[in-house]
């Protein structure tokens, strides 16, 4: 029989906090930003050569991003140097390594059927013919450092349109809005949320290394007894 004494119930406790800990709630986010409006209830930019929508509710913060090629002629987005550069930790994830991750490697028709890609001097672009949308998932923009109000993440697009190249900045900025528990997400989402909005998980209140330690200290005080 084990004698609860009060360095034992202290350790008890503890653990239950570090418990208590992985289990934490959702925080839900809202992006802002200065250059681009709220228009058909996505983020639309107009630009001489494209529009790019945003829609950012999703597990994680992974952005669905369209482009529509508003010209006559084809345009190549080059989707190794289009990039989301994250401020935080001064990281930047190229669009073709997203879509790596998303799936297998030159296998992105499997995932996007109805978009066309063409590998250029090693780089991975997006095709957009004239007058057509064509429509990819970004990199998450996932914080695994925790969320700071006011932290920017910036895409940025590298295109060639008749052999020129042009480059679009986009920056955003993220607000933490409120949390709520994974039970809550199909909820919020179909009446809450908004494509401006996305979620990202809490940092937990313990990591992994210290967990670990914990659980050789708790072992050893059990042994003791």
């Amino acid at each position: 029989m084990i004698i609860r004494t009060p360095l034992f119930t202290a350790m008890l406790t503890l653990l239950g906090l570090c418990l208590a800990g992985c289990a934490r709630p959702i925080v839900v986010v809202q992006t802002s930003t200065a250059d681009l409006e709220l228009d058909i209830d996505a983020y639309v930019h107009t630009h001489p050569d494209m529009e790019i929508a945003y829609d950012f509710w999703s597990p994680d913060g992974v952005p669905f991003i369209s482009f529509l090629n508003t010209t006559d002629s084809t345009i190549l987005l080059d989707l190794n140097r289009s990039n989301v550069e994250f401020r935080e930790n001064r990281q930047s994830v190229s669009l073709e390594r997203a879509l790596e991750q998303q799936n297998d490697f030159d296998s992105y028709n499997d995932l996007y059927a109805d978009v066309e890609f063409k590998r250029l001097d090693r780089s991975l672009h997006l095709v957009l013919e004239p007058q057509k949308w064509a429509s990819i998932y970004g990199p998450t923009c996932h914080s695994k450092r925790g969320l700071n109000r006011g932290d920017q993440v910036t895409f940025t697009y590298v295109y060639s349109t008749q052999n020129v190249l042009k480059e679009i900045p986009h920056r955003f900025e993220l607000t933490a809005l409120t949390r709520i528990s994974r039970e809550e997400i199909s909820d919020y989402e179909r009446n809450e949320a908004g494509p401006d909005q996305y979620f990202i998980d809490q940092q937990p209140n313990v990591n992994a290394d210290t967990t670990s330690i914990f659980f050789e200290v708790l072992i050893s005080v059990l042994l003791a007894f």
